[in-house]
């Protein structure tokens, strides 16, 4: 797992400009994770993490109640939606058999998930020649379009997302408000 922390500590640093990155790692991700909320380390705890919710269905409650925690103290918890599109338990398959699955921790209500995207550039002009004085290569904001590499790769590789076979959705009342 030393490469993925790596690159996700890199960017995080490179998009977050002077923010203060605490990189905890221990045998175990969740380990990690109750570390940084039991600890309070930071305000914001991103995991990069995960794996198809079925897998978990027997520890889901107790992972929730260590988001709850996080989310009660304060602490933001964001993760990653997995690398298999919407079919999270095929992981390095070619053609999905699994059916629809999507990646835990993203899948507890309470955790920001979010999925991959890629520039979609089209014949726009988005980049300088050269870095500018502050190390900018990019013009100003580049389009983007859900990352999908399926085609590409010959298996399935792309943005995760979909809905949880363990957590309800919400009403749609609930998700708005009631009318006054």
């Amino acid at each position: 797992d030393v490469d993925e922390a790596s690159l996700d500590t890199e960017w995080a640093g490179a998009v977050a400009r002077g923010a203060t990155i605490v990189f905890v790692y221990s045998t175990d991700v969740y380990t990690s994770a109750t570390y940084v909320v039991d600890n309070d380390v930071a305000p914001v705890l991103s995991m990069s993490y995960g794996e198809c919710e079925m897998y978990d269905l027997g520890i889901l409650t107790s992972n929730r109640q260590l988001v709850q925690q996080a989310n009660a103290e304060g602490i933001t918890w964001l993760a990653a939606a997995g690398d298999q599109g919407s079919t999270d338990c095929d992981g390095g398959m070619v053609v999905a058999e699994g059916g629809l699955a999507v990646d835990v921790p993203g899948s507890i209500p309470e955790v920001t998930s979010m999925g991959g995207t890629s520039f979609n550039e089209g014949l726009g002009s988005y980049w300088n020649s050269g870095n500018t004085s502050t190390d900018e290569s990019a013009k100003g904001y580049i389009p983007e379009t859900t990352w999908n590499e399926s085609a590409v790769n010959g298996g399935i590789l792309g943005t995760g997302g979909g809905a949880s076979v363990y957590f309800p959705q919400r009403s749609e009342e609930r998700r708005v408000g009631k009318e006054c």
